[in-house]
Formats: structure tokens, C-alpha cells, sequence
């Protein structure tokens, strides 16, 4: 299934990037001048062409605005009475969708045509009733979602925002003193990541137990299906779960520099990713967060939101309030074909150690006689994965080791005149 990238700035410029089978080029279009007058915090589509923006104008007051022919006009959908602004849109289809902000939460359930204000009065915490400064609201579907906000509130719903079981996030295994951001990952199973870790609750949110922990701004969670997930410190730092958020991996920070902070994530299926940065940098992995480029999309312009959606495409919102439009990647069979690699590059499987399936990602700039062989430590060939001639792109292909002991063993490519060799650990 083909998927889209939406990201937005802080001063509301979207730049849209389609995930399409065949792209020429690394080009931006400008489609779509916003307003001087809004300030653009959120970004959501629910499809190609249906999305929903989301800020604060002079005042301030909350705007939502809409397209409906994939960000090439935009309409003043809703604008609030009283001083506030959203932060965050979530729409779960064309139809149903919620926007969140300071001391309010708003539901649509067609489209955005009338937006309803939830009371306060639903809220009901241990300290206080009422609603903080909303950062995140996800919906897994129309039923089940979730709201967080600053004084570590957290409200998870499970009939469409009927009733809420309202909480404040103190595992009895760690420590965690804000709350970020929040995602609805089954029908009673959630996460939730900020300063000090990454925590899971197995009840909607009555009670919430630390599976990461560590000192630092976790800011925004990612999952998509089958319980593939991501979270994101405001340093760059990756972590991984394919088990719903019960264990996770350390991939590392993505880059080390103090006058850069990491924004957002998104991810469009297992291996293709976005996180972008307050410094206009776009930093894009297809190895599911190993390996990752950067692209600076917005030179010295924050960007501050990404939305992925079905489909095909990418926006991004920068400070001059202009929207574009861009092209990018999407695997398909066993590839990515599409924005072209720079450079020759073997990747490192993953995972590693492996039992008893790891993938390896190589990229093309240019077409190639391809040749991906394992060998064990002797020399030997053990396995010949491919041997064929390939288009330029980024690529990945599995290994199968079943028929094989454990050890260390060598996967090497010849494509053209780069060779490249490098180790993996198969532990059964």
C-alpha cells in the first residue's frame, strides 16, 4: 500500500512529498500561500486530498483550516472566541476528527463542516477537573483514543469521548515528570513517552508501567501496525519496539549537534521514515531507523509537524507560509524506486544478531549490475542473494538462514565498480 508524508513548519509553510512507483527528480513545488496572519502549529490528512491545518491567528484564537483538493486551496474551517490555539489535529477518515489545544478539545464528525467543544467537566483528575495545555490527541479509530498534556495529564476514552478515564502518568517502576505525546496502540493498550522514558498502559490508562527508562525529552511516539513503533528524544535519539512498546531497541542518536532539536517522526511502513528538525532539516531512513540523510528542506526555518497518511503524499509548511509539494519514495517489491541515492551504500542488516531472518538495504545512484552474496568467515559462499542488473534506488532483500548454524558470517556487493562488505551475527 502506497502511503503520504505531510510536514508542517512553525511558520506555516507545508511541503507535500508523493509516494509514487517512478519520480524524477528532488524538486519542491510551491502549490498554496497561507495567510500572514495564522501561525501553523498541526498538519493532518486523512487521505490524498482531504486535510485539516490547524494554529492560532491575531488574538490569539484556535483556527482550523481545510483542503479538499490535496493543499492546493485552503478555507478558514473553524476560528475559536476565546484566546486560546491548537496544537495538535487527528483525523482518523475524511469524516471523524478531533483538534487539541490550550484548555480546549474539539470533535468533528463530518468533516470538519461543524466542530463540537467537549466539556471540561468530563475531566475529572486527582488534583484538579478540567483540561491543561492539550500537546497530543490520537484516535486509534472513532472509539479509542487518547489526550495528553502538560501537568502530566493523560485521558484515554474508549467510546469516541463519551466517558474518559482520566489519570496522571506515575509508574510504580520509574519516573516520568511530563508527558509529550501519547498513542492508542489496541483497544485497551496505549504509550505514552516524555522526560524520563517511555511508558505502557495495559488497562486505558488507569495504570501505567516505565518499559524505557532514561533521562531524557522523549517527544513524540510513532506506531503503525503489528506493533512496529518509534520514539523520539528531542537529542535525535531512536528507540524501536516490535512489541508494542514491551522491549526496545537503542538505534542511537541521529545526530550530535546542541543547536539542533529533533520535532517530530513518522513513519510510512516498517523501513521508510521522517524526522525533522528546528533547523529546516528533513533526515530520511529506509532501513527502519538504523541508517539516515538529511535534507535541509527549509534553510534555518523550524519545521514542527509531520502527518502520514495513505496514499501519496508529502507536505511541509515553513515560515513564509508557503506550501509545497514534492516527490519522494515508496518501496515496492523488494525496492524503493523513486528520489535517487547520492551515493553507492551497503547498509547494515537488521536486526543483528538475527534468528533466523535479518534484511539488507543497499542503494543505487545509477543502474547497476547487482551481485549480494553471503560467505562465512572460511571465505566460502554460503548463499547468493542476488544477481541481476537493478535500476537506481534504494533497495532491500532478505536472508533466510534456517538451513544454516549460528556464527558470524559476511554479506558482500559488487555493483558496478563499489564493493562493500560487512558482518552479521546469526544467533539461534
Amino acid at each position: 500500500m502506497k502511503k503520504s508524508l505531510f510536514i508542517c513548519t512553525t511558520a506555516g509553510i507545508i511541503l507535500m512529498s508523493t509516494s509514487i512507483l517512478i519520480a524524477q527528480g528532488d524538486s519542491w513545488t510551491k502549490v498554496y500561500n497561507f495567510s500572514q496572519d495564522y501561525r501553523i502549529y498541526t498538519l493532518s490528512f486523512s487521505d490524498s486530498l482531504n486535510g485539516w491545518a490547524g494554529g492560532k491567528k491575531t488574538g490569539p484564537v484556535g483556527i482550523i483550516l481545510s483542503t479538499k483538493d490535496g493543499g492546493a486551496n485552503w478555507t478558514e474551517q473553524f476560528t475559536g472566541t476565546d484566546y486560546s490555539w491548537f496544537n495538535c489535529i487527528d483525523f482518523q477518515d475524511s469524516l471523524h476528527g478531533w483538534a487539541a489545544g490550550l484548555y480546549c478539545l474539539y470533535k468533528t464528525s463530518n468533516g470538519g463542516k461543524d466542530w463540537t467543544q467537549v466539556p471540561d467537566s468530563l475531566f475529572e483528575f486527582e488534583m484538579y477537573t478540567g483540561l491543561s495545555d492539550i500537546q497530543s490527541v490520537s484516535f486509534r479509530d472513532t472509539s479509542f483514543g487518547i489526550i495528553v498534556g502538560t501537568e502530566s495529564m493523560i485521558a484515554v476514552t474508549s467510546d469516541g469521548g463519551a466517558t474518559w478515564n482520566c489519570s496522571t502518568v506515575i509508574p510504580e517502576n520509574g519516573f516520568i515528570d511530563s508527558v509529550y505525546t501519547g498513542t492508542i496502540l489496541s483497544d485497551a493498550k496505549a504509550c505514552v513517552s516524555g522526560n524520563g522514558g517511555v511508558a505502557i498502559s495495559a488497562d486505558m490508562g488507569r495504570t501505567w508501567s516505565v518499559t524505557h527508562d532514561e533521562y531524557r525529552s522523549y517527544i513524540k511516539c510513532y506506531f503503525i501496525n503489528d506493533g512496529y513503533g518509534w520514539v523520539l528524544s528531542r537529542d535525535s535519539q531512536i528507540l524501536h519496539t516490535k512489541d508494542y512498546g514491551n522491549t526496545w531497541m537503542d538505534y542511537g542518536q541521529i545526530f550530535q549537534d546542541d543547536m539542533i532539536n529533533a520535532v517530530d517522526i513518522s513513519f510510512t511502513d516498517s523501513l521508510s521514515g521522517w524526522v525533522i528538525t528546528n533547523q529546516g532539516i528533513v533526515w530520511e531512513t529506509h532501513d527502519g531507523g538504523i541508517n539516515w540523510e538529511s535534507a535541509t528542506i527549509s534553510q534555518d526555518t523550524a519545521l514542527t509537524a509531520i502527518s502520514a497518511v495513505p496514499n501519496k503524499s508529502v507536505y511541509v509548511i515553513n515560515s513564509a507560509n508557503n506550501l509545497y509539494k514534492s516527490n519522494r519514495t515508496t518501496s515496492v517489491q523488494g525496492g524503493y524506486v523513486g528520489l535517487n541515492p547520492e551515493y553507492y551504500r551497503l547498509y547494515y542488516n537488521y536486526p543483528n544478531p538475527f534468528n533466523p531472518v535479518t534484511t539488507i538495504q543497499y542503494a543505487l545512484p545509477q543502474a547497476a549490475h547487482v551481485q549480494l552474496s553471503i560467505y562465512n568467515l572460511n571465505g566460502h559462499l554460503v548463499e547468493k542473494l542476488i544477481d541481476e542488473q537493478k535500476t537506481p534506488g534504494y533497495y532491500s532483500v532478505q536472508w533466510n538462514a534456517t538451513r544454516y548454524s549460528s556464527g558470524v558470517y559476511l554479506y558482500r556487493i559488487t555493483a558496478g565498480q563499489f564493493t562493500d562488505v560487512k558482518k552479521c551475527i546469526l544467533l539461534k
